[in-house]
């Protein structure tokens, strides 16, 4: 989920990206969001580098094609378009943005599964920024959406199985317990195999 096996470019609103050009997202396109509550104050003391460098959005039609790019940078595995159309289908808070000095570092996507289950498709953030604890924030940002949702269970993800850092980073972090092992989960990884990872937030 978080890892990347190649250098990534900086995602700045104006850009040209992978010899493909990126529709513009200025900062008239960040959806503002409500007044953090007290969940939300507590998950943004984890990031490190100045709070006020850090900004939030969800995914707009504007916006989707850099994250797309951020996707794609970020994760050995690329999500074709129907992947992002189906985002402006669920609560738009199932995913979130995040930014540092005007440039999209990292995101989460999730969606609901069986009515109690929130299964996280994507957690990226770019290499340069990882020590800024952006994923720890995505993590708490998410798990305080389940608990605030009494009909959602648990929470679980995917996570490939040589990915041990992810691995160890929601295992000892945030006390996900492996759940089972998925063969052939992946069509276009070797080794195709997935660790399914859970945190189960109630009974």
């Amino acid at each position: 989920m978080i890892g990347t096996h190649r250098s990534e470019p900086f995602l700045k609103r104006k850009v040209t990206v992978m010899t493909k050009s990126v529709d513009p997202t200025s900062k008239a396109n960040i959806v503002l969001l409500e007044e953090p509550d007290e969940d939300e104050m507590k998950a943004r003391e984890c990031l490190s580098g100045g709070l006020n460098k850090f900004s939030f959005g969800h995914p707009t039609k504007k916006n989707a094609g850099t994250l797309k790019v951020l996707n794609d940078a970020c994760l050995p595995v690329h999500y074709r378009q129907w992947f992002y159309d189906a985002l402006f289908t669920r609560d738009i808070k199932l995913s979130r943005l995040v930014y540092f000095n005007d440039n999209l570092v990292g995101a989460i996507c999730c969606r609901i599964e069986n009515l109690s289950d929130l299964y996280i498709m994507s957690i990226t953030v770019l290499a340069p920024y990882r020590k800024r604890k952006i994923g720890s924030y995505l993590m708490h940002y998410i798990i305080n959406y389940t608990k605030q949702h009494t009909e959602l269970k648990r929470i679980y993800l995917n996570v490939h199985t040589p990915n041990t850092s992810a691995q160890n980073f929601y295992k000892n972090a945030f006390n996900f317990s492996e759940v089972r092992r998925i063969d052939g989960y992946y069509t276009d990884l070797t080794p195709s195999d997935c660790f399914e990872l859970e945190l189960k937030i109630r009974d």
